[in-house]
């Protein structure tokens, strides 16, 4: 039963994944290459709020997520 787990968790597998979705919570790959798509077909995104609830979970306040430098809807932008 190791072996599937080994193979599943690999440092390259891993790797991979990471590049291609980038690692959640510290980065919204996939919502940043999105946006770059939208921007190039002149598609203009909604826009998100959310809920405290949605702050908290992550451990700060919408306030304490603008005032780091944070990106549209308060997720922290690193590309």
């Amino acid at each position: 039963a190791i072996k599937p787990w080994e193979d599943a968790f690999d440092a390259e597998v891993n790797g991979r994944a990471w590049r291609h979705e980038g690692i959640v919570p510290f980065t919204r790959k996939v919502a940043w290459d999105l946006l770059k798509k939208e921007q190039a077909a002149n598609k203009t995104a909604a826009p998100v709020t959310y809920s405290e609830q949605f702050y908290n979970a992550f451990g700060y306040t919408k306030e304490q997520a603008a005032s780091i430098g944070a990106g549209p809807s308060g997720a922290v932008q690193t590309r």
